[in-house]
């Protein structure tokens, strides 16, 4: 029994036994003694052939499906049965065996089937985009808040920054993918000088990385990043210019459990990826003595691009296609600040600001796949997948203390809680400046 279990496990993943085993024994890619990948035994029983009473309705793994990528799925498992049943290499043996399958899985409890289905869909290799992209908006924000405190009081021929930040989050459950949880850290370092009276422009580097988590699935992204940025204020007037390029290596891990047969999968699958995003903001600066706000608007362009990957580990690795997301972006905003001067000349300022950002363009997150073992010419595995889509609207709120210990060297730290569309975001930055 053990032997049909593996069997049935390589079966429903497109092989079927009988044709994806001969057709690699013919190439010499397999032993025929394998035990996964022997054609199916004959029953010991005296008339193996003997018709089995049929099931009460024909079995579709379609009509088991729970979401929309278990779906995909199970409409190329459907297409892979029907096909090899009118192949001539599907003999009567195995046609025997199949009305045994069919009447065992259409017997199991309801949703059982389902969550196998959404397991194989592989619905997180299409999150990997929108995550990836999540994990760039507390870069965004450290920059941004770092070109903020260039001024027109700010005289010093140069400057250097140092920021650490840390956040989490998580994305909402979509098209049969669990809620994605996120935890990521990184530090930036960045350097600025004054070209004239008005102009700053400095460059900036750092380092990222990101922990995604769900439910049979885990995964982590090292990035790496590189930018530059400028700054020019007019009295009240602040124009605030950004761009940063960013190298992305990522790993993945993830289960298939083929429950109602006892058997496990444990796949693993690496890529590389890289975005882009640019940014300008325009503030206009209200001072009432030692309070200050500044309503302020911006625009923005980001994008993702992953390369394909193939998916190592089981009959059940997939073949994952290159993803792409673009979008522009506009942002309004109010930040409020306020200086006290302390008695030992110290100054601290409490800060407070809210802004909504728009995104335009296609925001949904989807993926080709196909299954590897499926090498058949004449049978087309590929399906799509939907992950969670990019938020459209997006709140974020932040609040934060920075306090100048001396005219040339400065720390702060900062909360923020970001409310999208179909994820929520929190996380910490501290910063040092040090002027010269």
């Amino acid at each position: 029994m053990p032997l049909i279990h593996k069997q049935f496990a390589l079966a429903i993943t497109l092989a079927l036994g009988a044709i994806g085993a001969q057709h690699a024994q013919a190439r010499g890619d397999m032993a025929p003694e394998d035990e996964v990948l022997q054609p199916l035994r004959m029953s010991s029983t005296k008339h193996p052939y003997q018709p089995v009473t049929p099931a009460p309705e024909d079995f579709y793994f379609a009509d088991r499906a729970l979401s929309r990528n278990g779906l995909s799925v199970a409409r190329v498992l459907d297409a892979a049965v029907d096909d090899l049943l009118a192949s001539d290499e599907f003999g009567p043996r195995e046609k025997y065996h199949l009305e045994h399958y069919a009447q065992y899985l259409a017997s199991l409890e309801p949703g059982r089937l389902g969550v196998w289905l959404e397991q194989l869909a592989g619905s997180h290799n299409a999150n990997l985009g929108t995550a990836t992209q999540a994990s760039l908006e507390p870069l965004n924000a450290s920059l941004l808040s770092a070109i903020r405190q260039l001024d027109n009081s700010t005289d010093e021929a140069g400057r250097v920054w140092l920021q650490a930040f840390g956040s989490s989050g998580n994305l909402d459950a979509q098209h049969g993918s669990a809620g994605l949880k996120q935890r990521r850290q990184g530090v930036l370092l960045g350097a600025d000088w004054s070209l004239d009276h008005a102009w700053r422009i400095g460059l900036v580097g750092g380092k990222s990385a990101s922990d995604l988590s769900a439910g049979r699935f885990k995964g982590d992204v090292d990035s790496w990043h590189l930018g530059a940025y400028a700054a020019r204020q007019d009295g009240p007037i602040a124009l605030r210019l950004g761009a940063l390029y960013s190298r992305h290596a990522g790993q993945n891990k993830r289960e298939v459990n083929f429950n109602f047969i006892d058997y496990r999968e444990h796949l693993t699958g690496q890529y590389k990826a890289v975005s882009q995003n640019v940014f300008a903001e325009l503030g206009y600066r209200l001072d009432t003595g030692d309070l200050r706000a500044e309503p302020f608007s911006g625009i923005g362009f980001a994008r993702y691009q992953r390369q394909s990957f193939q998916e190592k580990g089981g009959y059940s690795a997939l073949n994952v296609g290159a993803q792409t997301q673009q979008n522009l972006s506009s942002t309004l905003g109010l930040r409020v600040a306020k200086n006290f001067t302390l008695d030992n000349q110290m100054t601290l300022k409490p800060n407070l600001s809210a802004s909504w950002k728009h995104l335009y363009g296609d925001v949904s997150s989807r993926v080709r796949q196909s299954f590897v073992e499926e090498k058949r010419e004449d049978f087309n595995s590929e399906f799509i997948i939907g992950g969670t889509p990019l938020d459209r609207d997006n709140l974020t709120l932040r609040t934060g203390l920075d306090l100048a210990l001396s005219a040339k060297h400065s720390v702060g730290l900062t909360y923020t809680a970001a409310f999208g569309s179909h994820s929520r975001n929190q996380g910490l930055m501290g910063q040092w400046a040090m002027a010269f």
